[in-house]
């Protein structure tokens, strides 16, 4: 699912079909079962689709994973794989709604490391609005 703006609600829910953005540059996809080997072929799949079919291209790619709390050696293996396909098309990796258990896996993993440790927000509200932020400083939206 993607996480859009709604006009009355805040924020809603919309089907990948639909490819929608939060903000011109930065899509937010919710993952809403634990990564592991079974199932993160899928979600790299659904990224790298959505990344290459976003119009406008993006800049910012979030993953809210207020859902997970696994990420199996498998999954952090395809999670360093799609990093790097997304660095080659000039978009940033990011992830919102990480609980403590999740980061420790990722921080063992080294993908914490690989990511920049600015990569992680409390809530999709935060990388909005960090993404907002750093559009209205003029800086480069993609590093």
């Amino acid at each position: 699912m993607l996480i859009v703006p709604d006009k009355t609600q805040g924020w809603r829910l919309q089907p990948l079909s639909v490819q929608e953005q939060a903000m011109p540059g930065l899509m937010i996809y919710r993952f809403m079962h634990n990564m592991y080997y079974a199932n993160i072929e899928v979600l790299t799949k659904e990224v790298v689709d959505l990344a290459r079919g976003a119009n406008p291209p993006l800049s910012w790619f979030c993953i809210d994973v207020v859902a997970v709390n696994d990420v199996d050696f498998t999954a952090a293996e395809a999670l360093r794989t799609l990093h790097g396909i997304l660095a080659g098309l000039g978009i940033r990796l990011v992830f919102s709604e990480v609980i403590e258990g999740v980061q420790k896996e990722f921080d063992r993993s080294k993908l914490t490391e690989l990511f920049g440790r600015d990569a992680f927000f409390s809530t999709f509200a935060a990388v909005v609005s960090a993404y907002g932020q750093r559009n209205a400083n003029g800086e480069p939206s993609g590093n």
